[in-house]
């Protein structure tokens, strides 16, 4: 039996900070004693003197397979980075999914994260790789929802006017992969049976229809119906760009939101990625449907894609929570840069304050509210008996924490992941004063620079032809930024058009 007691520290309950002790049997939380409390007298002690505790953080949305292209994204759109996938992804090896994914939950522990959700691409779609990317998160020891992305039509055939655009030459380079796919659900449905709930429900198992637009009604309807037979969450993207979104309106007749929650892909405890290009009536609809929306601020901002005007997520009665998205389009997976850019973002759209989202209701949303998102059947409610003993602990003796004078601001606005010391997921230590304890961490990024080099060199061709795309992709922007992004069912606008771009 595993069992301790964290004493002699300050804990986060509720919007407070609290001092005593935290008493961890197994996998949960079995009682808070204050300062003054007899504590039992058999169970070990470890002295967390001028330690902070709070609930683990949930990164909601997270590409693994993105840690292998760091770098190479330089001042791109979302949809340079889409044209880019293949060159970046195609060909990879289980052995290079498995590294890719173990470093993604190294760096999300290190930025204080006990779970995460993982929407990571395998080309083609396989048993092999998914199984490898979930061995990756059993060996870290997180928490993780797996969910293998999928789609069967063309991003290039969908972007407005970009084929047209295009000379013979490198039109006809890209012929083969204008044409629709067949993906197999047999795949990831057989997955599931292996991997929901598996580790002591540790790993938790979804459907991740990427961008919804590139999937066919077809493949919608057949992705709906296999999650609401398998009893598993949907996590997918949406509204990320005003290209994407134009593209939507096109490749749906209107009110793609709608149709999506007809289809059966933004139900009750179904996730969404971004959502920044939405007006009222449709953050409505999802609101009703229970769908929850993951605000991705870092990397909206490093796309040129927009900020979400999460004070109309709030308004419509959303529920939301935070991600940092992939390494390529955020640069880290570090959970409080995330949440920092999210509160300062929030600031854009107006001088009145009380607007504006405050600490302890950001905090809130990258633990309590992120939980939703991994189809866990586990209490993950926070630091209360009963709930599993998820939690991170920040040594306040920092830099960073000093003078101390309201720590819940400090770990927003200050708090940059170097005082996270350590981290503990279904009571078990995955980070101990700094060092990770459950994998040979240098061995795993050895492995991702390795595999990284690896992946540039096989691709080269394709990089290259990605690279002669971009000032095509950039056209294609440049037009849609002149194309109506509203639904027609939406067309008295809510808030200016300019609001989205020029904040005052």
């Amino acid at each position: 039996m595993n069992e301790f007691l964290l004493t002699r520290l300050r804990y986060y309950v509720d919007g407070r900070i609290l001092e005593g002790s935290i008493h961890v049997r197994d996998s949960s939380i079995v009682a808070l004693y204050p300062v003054d409390a007899a504590l039992p007298a058999d169970v070990q002690r470890l002295d967390c003197s001028g330690k902070l505790a709070i609930p683990g953080l949930v990164n909601a949305h997270t590409h693994s397979h993105n840690i292998l292209a760091r770098g190479t994204l330089g001042a791109s759109s979302l949809e340079v980075l889409i044209g880019n996938i293949d060159a970046a992804n195609k060909d990879r090896t289980p052995e290079e999914a498995y590294a890719a994914a173990a470093l993604n939950a190294i760096e999300c522990v290190r930025g204080g994260s006990t779970a995460l959700v993982d929407m990571f691409t395998t080309y083609p779609l396989s048993r092999e790789h998914i199984d490898a990317v979930a061995e990756a998160y059993v060996d870290v020891g997180v928490r993780a929802l797996i969910a293998p992305h999928f789609t069967d039509l063309s991003s290039q055939a969908h972007l407005p006017g970009f084929v047209e655009s295009l000379p013979p030459d490198l039109r006809a380079r890209i012929e083969r992969d204008l044409a629709a796919t067949e993906v197999d659900l047999r795949i990831p449905a057989e997955a599931s049976q292996k991997w929901n709930h598996a580790c002591e429900g540790r790993i938790t198992f979804g459907l991740a229809p990427t961008v919804p637009h590139q999937c066919s009604d077809q493949l919608l309807e057949d992705t709906g119906r296999l999650a609401a037979e398998l009893g598993i969450p949907i996590h997918t993207h949406l509204a990320e760009s005003r290209t994407e979104t134009v593209s939507s309106q096109t490749r749906f007749s209107g009110a793609f939101v709608a149709r999506l929650i007809d289809f059966g892909i933004l139900g009750e405890g179904d996730s969404a990625a971004h959502a920044i290009w939405l007006g009222r009536r449709d953050l409505g609809r999802l609101a009703e449907a229970g769908s929850v929306l993951v605000h991705c601020p870092s990397s909206n901002l490093r796309l040129g894609a927009g900020v979400a005007r999460v004070n109309e997520w709030e308004r419509a009665g959303v529920a939301w929570t935070l991600g940092s998205d992939g390494a390529v389009s955020s640069d880290n997976l570090n959970m409080l840069e995330t949440i920092k850019c999210a509160g300062l973002s929030s600031r854009i759209w107006s001088h009145d304050t009380s607007t504006w989202l405050k600490a302890e209701q950001l905090l809130e949303r990258a633990f309590a509210g992120s939980t939703r998102t991994l189809g866990s059947s586990h209490d993950l409610s926070g630091i209360r008996p009963g709930a599993q003993a998820d939690f991170t602990l920040f040594d306040t003796r920092s830099t960073y924490l000093a003078p101390g004078l309201d720590l819940v601001a400090q770990l927003v606005y200050s708090e940059t992941g170097a005082s996270v010391s350590d981290v503990i997921v279904a009571g078990k230590f995955v980070l101990e004063e700094g060092r990770i304890t459950t994998i040979d961490e240098e061995s795993a990024i050895e492995q991702v620079k390795l595999a990284g080099q690896a992946m540039i060199a096989r691709n080269a061709e394709a990089w290259a032809l990605a690279e002669q795309l971009r000032p095509y992709y950039n056209a294609v922007n440049t037009r849609t930024a002149q194309m109506p992004w509203r639904p027609a069912d939406d067309a008295e606008p809510d808030w200016s058009e300019s609001d989205l771009i020029l904040p005052f």
